[in-house]
């Protein structure tokens, strides 16, 4: 499968199904093109190259798959824990008591609605 021959005719699929998808070499085609050749290339990323020099991933498919379903798993990993960690800092615990906002005129006693 990782024949020469075979690379070339898979990425003329993807360079087809690219064109198809967006009716020109445009902004979004060169986007596109851009984030295919990083994740492509990517030597973390051989599950990626794998599945789609195998047929598991279509040309069509992988043209419309999103930046999050073409990162690495290490990459995907990490943003997932961020987004977590990020969620979990906009969460208001509730708390007991009076709180207290520090303004530029001083301390402010915010009192529960």
């Amino acid at each position: 499968f990782n024949t020469e021959a075979h690379v070339q005719k898979v990425g003329e699929a993807v360079e087809l199904a690219m064109f198809t998808f967006f009716k020109s070499a445009g902004k979004d085609y060169r986007i596109k093109f851009r984030s295919l050749h990083f994740n492509l290339k990517d030597p973390a990323n051989l599950e990626l190259r794998r599945r789609v020099l195998t047929g598991q991933i279509s040309a069509s498919s992988l043209v419309q798959m999103g930046p999050a379903d073409l990162a690495n798993r290490e990459l995907t990993e990490w943003r997932n824990a961020k987004e977590v960690e990020t969620l979990k800092m906009c969460t208001l615990v509730e708390t007991e008591g009076a709180r207290v906002r520090k303004t530029h005129k001083g301390e402010e006693l915010i009192t529960p609605i």
